[in-house]
């Protein structure tokens, strides 16, 4: 268009520096069209972007999942290692009860030996020659 103008206008002293279109008289087809075109575009955004959003809510439930299935181990290793701690300490004071009763049974022999002994020692207190029981029934 500039250069159509600029031969038109060669007869007379104008100089043409810039062209500017202000009023563009399109049909309404062309005008359908385009509007079509910005529409289908912004519903492939709009689609784009729902897909991204399902993409990063299904990563975050999987996180979510892993962090569950961890949780899960982990409180199941804790039970483990309590039940193995209770084993060993139900152990333990089995074989502390054992030797406190081996103790007690030793301390009892002995008990029942130093009363065999007084006993003994009665008798022969009693029994010494100065006093002979007369007993005839």
């Amino acid at each position: 268009m500039t250069k159509m103008i600029a031969q038109k206008l060669e007869k007379y002293p104008v100089i043409l520096v810039e062209l500017k279109i202000t009023n563009y008289d399109r049909s309404d087809k062309f005008d359908a069209q385009i509007e079509e075109t910005m529409s289908r575009a912004q519903e492939v955004k709009q689609k784009e972007l729902e897909v991204l959003i399902q993409e990063q809510e299904a990563q975050k439930q999987v996180k979510t999942a892993e962090a569950g299935k961890q949780s899960m181990i982990l409180l199941a290793e804790g039970k483990k290692e309590k039940s193995k701690l209770e084993a060993e300490a139900k152990a333990l004071e089995g074989e502390g009860i054992r030797k406190y009763n081996e103790e007690i049974a030793k301390s009892q022999e002995l008990e029942i030996e130093l009363r065999k002994l007084d006993i003994e020692k009665l008798k022969a207190e009693k029994r010494n020659g100065q006093y002979v029981p007369n007993n005839m029934y």
